[in-house]
């Protein structure tokens, strides 16, 4: 696929992720006075809010035994065994390019890492993706579940880097969130109002 056909249909895709960007902060701006039952309710249908929302999925009596969940807690406890935040310094950028056509974002990623001389970084990274397989076939909220930690060791992997060089990854936070709002409420008209909680940034997720 050459630069100009990838960029193009960057273009076409940008908008749409600009529109959702805007319809996210729009929303986010009200979203003082939240609601435990509404943030529960949300992660029901995978928007996760933070790691320990994550690790209840895992650590459910109905998952935590399953071969897969065994393997991915095994290979994220060894991965990633520190927290890497408390770091001095200047932060280099971080920046995620969004889309909803994941190989063009992949594409255009990679070229903008090059071309600026940032570091490329997956999502998820390198060290759960022989796990995806996995996932995928049991789908659901088990599936969503991986996605969202993949996205805490993304960050932990793009904090290892970003006070040396700055970093581009193609999906992130607002992939997920879009995807399972997206599923959840298929009429626009469903959508929830200013101000809900849904439309929230995890408090403990990097950006």
């Amino acid at each position: 696929m050459s630069g100009c056909t990838v960029m193009s249909k960057f273009n076409l895709n940008f908008v749409v992720i600009v529109l959702f960007s805007i319809f996210y902060c729009l929303h986010c701006v009200k979203s003082s006075g939240l609601n435990a039952n509404s943030i529960e309710a949300c992660q029901d249908y995978g928007v996760f809010y933070s790691f320990d929302a994550v690790m209840q999925v895992f650590n459910d009596v109905k998952y935590y035994n399953t071969t897969e969940v065994r393997q991915l807690m095994r290979t994220y406890q060894e991965t990633y065994p520190y927290d890497p935040r408390r770091r001095y310094g200047k932060r280099k950028p971080f920046i995620v390019v969004e889309s909803t056509r994941r190989d063009s974002r992949r594409s255009v990623g990679w070229m903008l890492a090059r071309s600026t001389g940032s570091r490329y970084m997956s999502n998820p990274p390198r060290s759960l993706v022989p796990l995806r397989d996995l996932f995928d076939n049991r789908g659901g909220l088990l599936r969503r579940a991986y996605f969202s930690i993949g996205m805490y060791a993304a960050a932990h992997d793009v904090l290892e880097v970003m006070y040396r060089y700055p970093v581009v990854m193609a999906g992130y936070w607002h992939d997920q969130a879009a995807f399972a709002i997206a599923k959840e409420f298929q009429d626009i008209k469903d959508l929830p109002p200013i101000g809900d909680p849904v439309y929230r940034w995890p408090g403990d997720l990097l950006k």
